[in-house]
């Protein structure tokens, strides 16, 4: 990978800045390419056939992981002797992480306790969905980790009793829930996430709700309360003729949540381009906070942009145009991480790009 937008290089790390970043061939002097780890062949009429990596990453929700650091992090509880991570196609067709646990002699693994332990350590898109016990883990005559001896895990877990539909509503998104996500047997309080649930995956819910309810069902009363029984109350509360204002789910300015006249606070998509995800965060903002996200311009047909700059004036445009006299709220960095607020407020001007 090449171009004028590659990175520089990774920071405070020159060794693997210079096993990544090597100089390119195929352009001027001096200009280096990015060597992803992604192994292509070169066919016969010039296409190229992806194989796979060559590495152990893998793509979870957008972001690039390397299971390495889930390893790690779970060899460090004092109940785990040996762990592998990989990733696998859950029944929605998403790629999810799995990893298998060695406990140490003696001792009893709590899947639980070692999720808070990951939840502590790790982002939420690196904790594995499931998690496999197993007695020992299978290697090669060479003493190789033998991924094909390992069991197929399951990415079914329940939370909470099961709760069987009361009406038809429920009854409907019940079946939804089990056909687009591959599981049977699912409650109204079981949770779409916990059941391997991505953004990705529930826009295909709300499009298969429109098709079976005849009413599109804003996508973000899945995110707010992601069981059937939520889904449904948000379905039955609406008016299968209003116009919806969600009906774009792709729009580069959503609202995840309408609010009172107080100062905005505006979500940037990570890299996937898509801001739904940040509904889950939404959840724990006061009742009357207003929240906004920001989304690719070009995943609905909007221009795309030769530069950074130019994206950031075009959002900073969108955002004056739903607070136009300020001040509103960005989520702050990492730097911020140990404030009492999660985010800066600032002045609309230059200090929103």
């Amino acid at each position: 990978m090449t171009g004028p937008g590659l990175a520089r290089g990774y920071h405070n790390r020159p060794d693997l800045t210079a096993d990544r970043f090597v100089a390119d061939p195929f352009g001027e002097p001096g200009q280096r390419m990015y060597r992803t780890g992604d192994l292509v062949r070169w066919r016969s009429d010039s296409t190229l056939e992806y194989l796979g990596r060559s590495d152990f990453q893998i793509k979870v929700r957008g972001f690039r992981i390397e299971l390495g650091e889930i390893d790690s992090v779970l060899m460090a509880h004092p109940s785990v002797y040996f762990a592998a991570t990989l990733g696998h196609e859950a029944p929605s067709g998403e790629t999810m992480i799995a990893s298998y646990i060695q406990p140490v002699e003696g001792q009893t693994v709590d899947d639980w306790e070692l999720r808070r332990h990951l939840s502590s350590r790790l982002p939420a898109h690196m904790v594995p969905g499931a998690i496999v016990v197993v007695d020992r883990i299978p290697v090669t005559p060479v003493g190789k980790l033998d991924r094909k001896a390992l069991p197929t895990p399951s990415f079914e877990r329940r939370t909470v009793p099961y709760a069987p539909p009361t009406n038809d509503t429920e009854r409907t998104v019940v079946d939804i829930f089990e056909a687009v996500l591959g599981h049977e047997h699912i409650g109204v309080d079981d949770d779409f996430f916990e059941l391997g649930g991505t953004s990705i995956v529930a826009t295909r819910i709300t499009i298969e709700l429109e098709k079976r309810l005849g009413m599109r069902v804003p996508l973000q009363s899945l995110f707010l309360d992601p069981t059937p029984a939520g889904v449904a109350r948000a379905a039955d509360g609406m008016d299968a003729h209003s116009p919806d204002d969600s009906s774009d789910l792709l729009a580069p300015m959503i609202t995840l949540r309408a609010g009172s006249d107080r100062a905005p606070l505006f979500f940037v998509h990570p890299g996937i381009g898509l801001s739904w995800g940040y509904a889950e965060f939404v959840k724990h903002l006061e009742l009357d906070q207003p929240v906004y996200g920001l989304q690719l311009p070009s995943l609905s047909g909007g221009p795309s942009f030769d530069s950074l700059t130019e994206l950031a004036d075009d959002y900073a445009n969108r955002i004056a145009a739903v607070a136009p006299t300020g001040p509103i709220h960005l989520p702050a960095g990492r730097s911020a991480a140990s404030s009492h607020t999660p985010w800066r407020t600032v002045s609309l001007g230059a200090d929103v790009t």
